[in-house]
């Protein structure tokens, strides 16, 4: 009997690991995930910078930001203000058209949704808070420390949505 188990847990490694083991393919390159990066370079004028090893999150630079596509209905724009103080009006103006590229939402909900987030999460000792609108929901971290920044993630108005992981390089 061990022999046998032994066998089969080689022949799964071998398979897993041989050139006839089915090819895993990233989150980031599914047609959903192709098209929602097609339409935030499209709204927001970004430009690419890096996949993460895991395949489910899409980096940008000017501005830094982090697409996070999980699987269907699962995704979500990261952007990052670590300038200090309150962010320009321009900065909220590309967070709300990144949140529209990824959601579909409202682009004038998105940008009060998205101020007000970001008051709530100052006001608030964790620092955290979080909103919803129609088809998105709105992710605020605020930071006191040195100048002050915050990172707010827009999702797919969906239960299931996880937050993207933005140290993930």
């Amino acid at each position: 009997m061990r022999l046998c188990g032994t066998a089969i847990a080689i022949l799964f490694v071998f398979g897993m690991t041989s050139g006839f083991a089915a090819t895993i393919e990233r989150a980031a390159d599914s047609a959903e995930c192709k098209e929602i990066i097609a339409r935030l370079l499209e709204a927001t004028d970004e430009s690419f910078d890096h996949y993460s090893p895991s395949g489910e999150n899409v980096f940008f630079r000017n501005p830094k930001s982090v697409l996070s596509c999980t699987g269907h209905r699962h995704a979500g724009i990261s952007l990052t203000w670590d300038a200090g103080g309150f962010p320009p009006n321009e900065w909220f103006g590309l967070l709300a058209k990144a949140g529209k590229a990824v959601t579909g939402a409202d682009l004038k909900k998105l940008e009060s949704a998205s101020r007000q987030c970001y008051r709530s999460a100052l006001n608030d000792k964790t620092e955290l808070a979080d909103m919803e609108i129609p088809n998105a929901k709105i992710e605020c971290q605020a930071f006191t420390p040195d100048g002050g920044g915050m990172n707010i993630s827009i999702w797919i108005d969906d239960a299931l949505s996880v937050s993207p992981v933005l140290n993930e390089r």
